[in-house]
């Protein structure tokens, strides 16, 4: 049976494997805490893209399939893309005429 949260639920942190499947077989299982199998892909994918600082994801020149296995055994397929979102701030400074 699958429980699903109420609205106003904290849904705690739990602890995931995640893999690429591409890379050679290689199951490196980086542990990823997060909310979700879907949250641990995605954040196994920024932190792959920041790691190397290529952003092979986000410029659409990598998209793996990652394995994510969940605390209570279940394994997901997630395929990981990424979008480069530009983040703009500005701060008042004060001046007087004088």
């Amino acid at each position: 049976m699958k429980v699903v949260a109420e609205v106003g639920d904290v849904m705690p942190l739990q602890t995931y494997a995640v893999w690429d499947q591409d890379d050679d077989g290689e199951r490196d299982g980086r542990r990823i805490d997060a909310f979700s199998s879907k949250d641990a892909a995605e954040k196994w994918a920024a932190r792959k893209d920041s790691d190397s600082a290529d952003y092979d994801i986000v410029a659409g020149r990598n998209t793996p399939t990652l394995c994510v296995l969940a605390p209570d055994g279940s394994m997901t397929r997630w395929a990981v893309s990424g979008e480069s979102v530009s983040r703009y701030s500005a701060t008042e400074e004060l001046w007087w005429a004088t």
